[in-house]
């Protein structure tokens, strides 16, 4: 077993540096901001799957293990943190399956019955995926294949509750999955005025923040996403709870 396990230390960051023993992953970082989970607990990282991962199966796109192993168990005694927990993994390029696009990569979450995309970043030269995630579970470096048309863009959670704790609704901001790449995102207001526009990554995703063009995080409310891409466009509702 694979494990590395750490205490929370009142009012402290906790960092976590974790080495997997699969051939895809030369390491893992988690990081928890202080405060955010009770002073005492013990966070531990599982890097060791008898039988393997859960089967790459998600209704918020087309997705792919980066390896039968590839990922982390992140626990912390029943708690769940109160704030976003950064968490990164480590790829080595030359033990992917042949063909990868590593600017496809994006962490996912399994929630139990299927995998839940997280808003990711990608850095190419230092060949590293990073997310953040407000709910610990079982989590691994996936490969989304992007849209090829507007027919099953998903926006996830609806509604969006930020700082809420729930595990459900609770998220770093509106996650926009199943685009095509390059595929534009406009935010509007009932009455039509744009708050913020922005375009789909290699992967078919795109994350809202709820903040607006002019720095200004929007207030609770129903917004209009318009969606283009492929040679149409699409219009569908988004709702933010705070």
């Amino acid at each position: 077993m694979v494990s590395s396990s750490s205490t929370v230390q009142p009012g402290a960051t906790l960092v976590i540096n974790h080495t997997p023993s699969v051939a895809e992953l030369t390491a893992m970082r988690v990081v928890i901001p202080a405060n955010s989970l009770p002073a005492g607990a013990t966070v531990t990282v599982l890097t060791t799957f008898v039988g393997g991962l859960p089967s790459p199966v998600s209704s918020q796109g087309r997705i792919t293990l980066l390896g039968a192993g590839a990922g982390a168990d992140i626990s912390a005694g029943g708690s769940q943190p109160t704030r976003p927990v950064t968490i990164s993994f480590s790829f080595l390029p030359a033990a992917l399956p042949p063909g990868t696009d590593v600017r496809r990569i994006v962490i996912g979450r399994h929630t139990g019955s299927e995998w839940t995309l997280l808003p990711s970043s990608v850095d190419s030269a230092a060949n590293t995926v990073t997310a953040q995630t407000s709910h610990f579970s079982v989590f691994a470096p996936l490969v989304s294949t992007p849209g090829t048309s507007l027919d099953n863009v998903q926006a996830f959670p609806i509604p969006w509750k930020p700082g809420s704790g729930d595990p459900a609704f609770d998220a770093p901001g509106i996650a926009f999955t199943n685009l095509p790449e390059g595929g534009e995102i406009r935010i509007m207001t009932i009455l039509g005025e744009e708050v913020k526009s922005f375009n789909a990554g290699p992967a078919g995703m795109a994350i809202w923040d709820g903040v607006g063009s002019g720095g200004i995080r929007v207030g609770s409310g129903t917004y209009l996403v318009v969606v283009s891409g492929a040679g149409s466009r699409k219009v569908f509702r988004v709702a933010v709870v705070r």
